[in-house]
């Protein structure tokens, strides 16, 4: 470029700029925060205590601009735990009810007119609410209603443009009917993908689950679900890892008592990598198929060295 055109491109952005100043400033900041993952540990041996949940994500949120970031008066908010297997909390398969409650009561307070706690379980529904403690936790909240979509009439229809493997998908009708989408997937090791985090998660949105395993490769599936399912937050329960016999358990489960939130559900993935010996083995992002698959989609980043890990 010459300097005479040079001068007038920087002229017409700097015009720009002061006509409306948050353009720039937004994106810079959205840049930034696409490789952020921030994390909030409970405090030493507290994992299952009450309020050691609350603190860490009170602790959690804030440097990402609290929940009154994302939810306002009169939002609908869709949390998407995993509450697919009929275990207890302490087996390491499913989001902890307490942070499911927490972050419920937290959405309410922040003004939500409504909350959708949705899974569609693997394992029969009653007895997996019972087991993993989300219907008892969730009871008496008033606003909050739990949905477990199985039938065909609860799901939607849905194009995937992007789509390598996945063309179209049938995602739950609440998704649609939300207007803050939050993910909150339990870490654990899983047979066919290497790990269950944030991705993985939103296949409990899909009425066929078994297509991914049987029809075509489920880590492009996955990714593919990434274009048309996106959360406007995701948060890692990692509190306690299964890092064996996932995703349904029983197998080993490791107390970390960490939380991990991102507004990149790959990053968040990505550096969950990290965090326990999947499989019972150290694996590096690599290992994990869809989350390049899902970067190769410009979804997130998957590379380590480009996250900013923020622990608070």
């Amino acid at each position: 470029m010459e300097r005479r055109d040079f001068l007038k491109t920087s002229l017409a952005l700097a015009a720009l700029a002061v006509a409306n100043p948050l353009v720039s400033v937004a994106a810079e900041e959205k840049a930034e925060e696409k490789a952020k993952v921030f994390a909030a540990k409970c405090v030493k041996g507290a994992v299952g205590t009450p309020g050691a949940i609350k603190d860490a994500l009170t602790r959690l949120l804030a440097p990402m601009g609290g929940i009154q970031r994302f939810v306002k008066k009169g939002s609908r908010v869709l949390l998407k735990p995993n509450f697919s297997f009929s275990m207890p909390p302490e087996a390491g398969t499913s989001t902890s009810p307490e942070l499911v409650r927490t972050l419920a009561v937290m959405c309410r307070e922040a003004g939500a007119a409504s909350v959708v706690v949705c899974d569609n379980t693997i394992k029969n529904s009653k007895v997996c609410l019972e087991r993993t403690g989300i219907e008892a936790a969730l009871k008496d909240l008033e606003g909050v209603r739990i949905a477990v979509p199985q039938r065909p009439a609860e799901f939607r229809d849905v194009d995937v443009p992007k789509g390598k493997a996945l063309k179209k998908v049938k995602l739950a009708n609440d998704l649609f009917d939300s207007d803050v989408y939050i993910n909150l997937p339990t870490a654990k090791s899983h047979s066919s993908t290497v790990v269950s985090f944030g991705l993985k998660n939103q296949m409990g949105l899909i009425l066929d689950r078994g297509s991914f395993h049987s029809r075509f490769d489920i880590h492009q599936g996955i990714a593919d679900l990434a274009t048309v399912a996106r959360p406007h937050l995701t948060l890692l329960d990692a509190t306690r890892c299964l890092e064996t016999g996932g995703p349904g358990g029983p197998g080993k489960v490791v107390e970390t008592g960490m939380l991990v939130g991102s507004l990149d559900a790959v990053a968040l993935d990505t550096f969950g990598t990290t965090l326990a010996r999947w499989g019972g083995k150290p694996i590096t992002p690599a290992d994990v198929k869809h989350l390049g698959d899902a970067s190769a989609h410009g979804l997130g980043v998957a590379d380590l060295a480009k996250i900013k890990v923020v622990r608070v």
